[in-house]
């Protein structure tokens, strides 16, 4: 929306930002730009400058922001919903800088990564909209929290798949009791979402003190393997969950990663 406030009657400038966009998501997939959307999108098809030039227009973006951020946003003289569309492209850049900073991890570039993560910081320390949403969502997680026991609490984020949440529950659970499998669960889940793989194993094997047979464990225990190269454990461990839960499409989607990337090395 925004951007059609700012080309307005300059429809070739926005079909050129979204295709940019477009550009870098592919990008960051790690993929071939397919053949047919260059056909739909632009008739000499695409070639390998223009996800670097989406970059580059991405940061251009970003450098203009800094300065601006100081004196309220640019469009705050205009009105309030205009100030926020533009504090929502704002978190976008930096979302995609976040998304580049992976790819380029994965690929080795460490030095670039951390790049594009000092950027994302920076927008993101500057977004007044942004730190209103993380200091509301602190405040309902801290009422939440005093309203509920730790066992009830860890319930309720293990449902909601919110495990940044579930493991504030469980650190006072496992103080008491060090195998409780849904605290360690929990833990090791959040560890996972971080890559801090060796920590996530540690909390995920304690579950299966009391939980042997517990399928979901086996699945993250196989992508944990997996994640760190070990593939012939991980092909293990997958099939344990899948004797386990036969139906299970999430096992059999582990499965086959896992046998796939077994192909790939040999």
């Amino acid at each position: 929306a925004l951007l059609r406030v700012w080309f307005k009657n300059r429809p070739e400038r926005m079909k050129h930002v979204a295709l940019q966009t477009g550009f870098e998501v592919w990008k960051r997939e790690g993929r071939a730009l397919p053949a047919m959307s260059g056909l739909v999108a632009r008739a000499g098809g695409f070639n390998d400058d223009e996800p670097a030039h989406g970059v580059a227009v991405a940061r251009s973006l970003a450098e203009r922001i800094m300065p601006l951020i100081g004196g309220g946003g640019p469009l705050s003289p205009v009105g309030v919903r205009l100030n926020d569309l533009f504090l929502f492209m704002q978190w976008r850049i930096a979302r995609m800088a976040r998304l580049r900073a992976e790819s380029l991890d994965a690929v080795g570039k460490a030095k670039e990564a951390l790049a594009e993560v000092a950027l994302a910081d920076e927008l993101d320390t500057r977004n007044a909209a942004l730190k209103k949403i993380l200091a509301d969502v602190e405040r309902a997680n801290q009422i939440v929290q005093r309203q509920v026991t730790p066992r009830e609490g860890l319930q309720m984020a293990l449902l909601r798949a919110d495990f940044a949440l579930a493991r504030r529950f469980a650190e006072p659970i496992l103080a008491a009791d060090a195998d409780d499998p849904n605290a360690n669960f929990a833990m090791g889940m959040s560890y996972l979402g971080q890559n801090q793989y060796a920590r996530a194993e540690e909390f995920l094997a304690r579950c299966l003190v009391r939980k042997p047979d517990e399928p979901a464990v086996w699945n993250n225990l196989a992508m944990t393997c997996l994640r760190t190269g070990r593939l012939q454990e991980a092909e293990r461990h997958a099939r344990r969950a899948l004797a386990i839960a036969p139906d299970s499409q999430e096992v059999r989607d582990t499965l086959a990663q896992i046998i796939e990337a077994s192909g790939k090395k040999k």
